[in-house]
């Protein structure tokens, strides 16, 4: 078995001209047109060329990325492997702190063993990293600003390398086999082989090579692994790029399009990765497909291909090109290629896009060297750019004892009333999630043990939006808890439930088949407007729909009762908008349980 990397599978590049319209600037440093993109080198330490795709953390603090740099000073356990490529490829990583980036940092020698370790990519979090090392996918945790011993990651994903390493060998050991008969059961070559048996290699690898027509058939044989791969920004979802074989009557391995193909993982709730499918033929092709990034909006996916493009102006394709598809509700949109200068005539790939949409990293060997470049995007780029995102961070914590809590945050829009994502907070009890612009939002913690908490809020089309945290206490499960429904929704003045409510109802008719021991009261609140009667009326009323909703839906009537309270308990004295707001609601209160 070989394990490998990008560097070692990309075929070694034909030197080409850069388009006559292009130049670069007294410096060497910047590929320009005129009215166009500006692409520029990012100038790195010790720079080589064997720099790979680099890959950040959703919130832009953290870069991790391959390389085959010389040694730093102190990193003695560096290995000189000699040949083309000189040193093993290792892991780096970058901080972003108040001067900006640090200098690339070995990960050190729990991580850098001496053998290659490639490909990283990093969680939306950025409190974990993936890697390949030696044919196996590894991840380390970033805990105290330092990356811990790797382990392999849990679920069906290692089972699949274990039976792809296999399928490898026994490829290579049929191809050979099957090659060695046809030369000894060959009596036209039998006198040949006897006077110059040097001649019967030569005849080996000429049949080898009629039975490999294809460069991924090519790197099946040689066993390569590579796992270039990038996380949803939910944390929930893989898109990595793998050879696992090509389908067919004249097939090997698990079947494909051949060569590089995408696939799709995703992960289980209990952190195991399981279940991994073939992305789309829309977006695979006979050739490779590597390098693929799902943007912060988690709708538009970057890849890079060898592909031919017919359609391409003569200063795009070149031997690797960088190709944009967007996630529709019925699938993939035909991949197109990125513009000039991004993409050129030499090899471009391992795209790369901040959240906030306004740079662009990625790699190529226009120069001759594989090297770092970046691109400031503009809005007239739209076509090609991942939708507009902000940031919205925050911590779950226990609301009596402040300690964090491994909770899940769901991410509901509630004006076409569906869950849009969710994402786990890590051990820390921290989330981070994008959100864009035009939405009207709900969102909900839940965790074990606790009653669910949510908040709403709406993010404008257009205009200033000032929230970036969101923190949620949890009161944990025992009588007199409560949490209010924040986005249980009636019209004015009536008890009907509307559509966006089911949400928040469906998680909370979860967390009472869960918690089977508690009894609720359902309370229903309103605001001053109006008559005692008619409130006390409207409250119970409301209360009684959430109840009835809840019994539909499989929770026993008698572990629920509704009151109304009307206007009694108010949470914020005034008769203002915001004071009426707040006051009207619907809670659940535990009012027995049993452990």
């Amino acid at each position: 078995m070989v394990s490998s990397d990008a560097y070692s599978q990309k075929k070694k590049p034909k030197k080409k001209e850069i388009d006559s319209t292009a130049t670069f600037n007294s410096i060497g440093n910047a590929l320009t047109q005129t009215d166009s993109l500006i692409v520029t080198e990012v100038k790195l330490p010790l720079a080589d060329s064997a720099d790979d795709r680099p890959m950040f953390s959703l919130d832009g603090s953290i870069m991790v990325f391959g390389s085959r740099r010389p040694p730093m000073p102190g990193e003695s356990w560096r290995v000189r492997q000699g040949g083309y490529f000189g040193w093993d490829g290792d892991i780096y990583y970058r901080v972003f702190t108040d001067t900006g980036w640090s200098i690339p940092i070995n990960a050190g020698p729990q991580i850098n063993n001496g053998a290659d370790q490639n490909n990283p990519t990093i969680s939306p979090s950025g409190d974990e990293i993936v890697f390949v090392n030696g044919g196996a996918v590894m991840r380390s945790k970033f805990i105290n600003g330092s990356l811990q011993k790797p382990e392999p990651i849990p679920g069906q994903i290692q089972e699949i390398y274990a039976r792809l390493q296999n399928t490898h060998l026994q490829f290579q050991y049929g191809l050979q086999q099957k090659i060695i008969k046809e030369l000894n059961s060959d009596s036209s070559l039998a006198e040949l082989f006897q006077r110059a048996p040097e001649t019967r290699d030569v005849y080996y690898r000429e049949r080898l090579m009629k039975y490999l027509r294809d460069d991924g058939a090519v790197k099946f044989y040689q066993g390569w692994t590579r796992f270039e791969s990038s996380f949803s920004p939910d944390g929930q979802m893989v898109v990595f790029s793998e050879n696992l074989g090509r389908g067919g009557a004249d097939g090997y391995g698990f079947g494909g399009q051949g060569d590089d193909d995408l696939w799709l993982l995703k992960i289980s709730a209990n952190g195991n990765w399981d279940t991994v499918l073939y992305m789309s033929q829309t977006i695979n092709s006979p050739y490779s497909e590597s390098y693929p990034f799902v943007a912060a909006d988690g709708r538009t996916v970057y890849f890079s291909s060898n592909r031919p493009c017919p359609n391409c102006s003569p200063n795009v394709q070149g031997n690797d090109d960088i190709y944009m598809t967007r996630i529709t509700d019925t699938g993939y949109t035909k991949p197109v290629p990125l513009p000039y200068p991004i993409n050129s005539t030499a090899g471009d790939y391992g795209l790369t896009i901040t959240s906030d949409g306004q740079t662009a990293y990625f790699v190529s060997n226009r120069t001759g060297k594989s090297k770092f470049y970046q691109v400031r995007l503009r809005s007239q780029d739209s076509t090609f750019l991942p939708k507009p995102v902000s940031l919205l961070r925050g911590i779950v914590t226990d609301q009596t004892t402040g300690k964090p809590l491994r909770a899940k945050v769901f991410v509901d829009e509630l004006d076409e009333a569906k869950n849009s994502f969710s994402v786990y907070c890590n051990d820390s009890g921290v989330y981070l999630l994008a959100i864009q612009r035009g939405h009207r939002y709900g969102l909900q913690a839940v965790a074990d043990g606790h009653l669910p908490k949510s908040e709403r809020f709406a993010y404008p089309a257009t205009g200033k939006f000032n929230r970036s945290k969101l923190d949620f206490q949890l009161a944990a499960i025992e009588v007199g808890a409560a949490t209010e429904f924040k986005n249980v929704y009636f019209d004015f003045g009536k008890s009907d439930l509307l559509p966006e409510s089911r949400l928040e109802l469906d998680r909370a008719v979860d967390f009472l088949k869960k918690s089977k021991n508690a009894s609720v009261e359902i309370d229903g609140h309103t605001d001053d407007v109006g008559s005692d009667a008619a409130n006390n009326s409207l409250s119970l009323a409301r209360a009684t729909s959430v109840m009835s909703y809840l019994s539909s839906h499989g929770i026993r009537a008698d572990r629920m009762t509704a009151k109304g309270f009307g206007k009694t308990k108010p949470l914020k004295k005034g008769s203002d908008e915001e004071s009426r707001a707040k006051n009207r609601r619907v809670e659940m209160v535990i009012s027995a349980y049993s452990q």
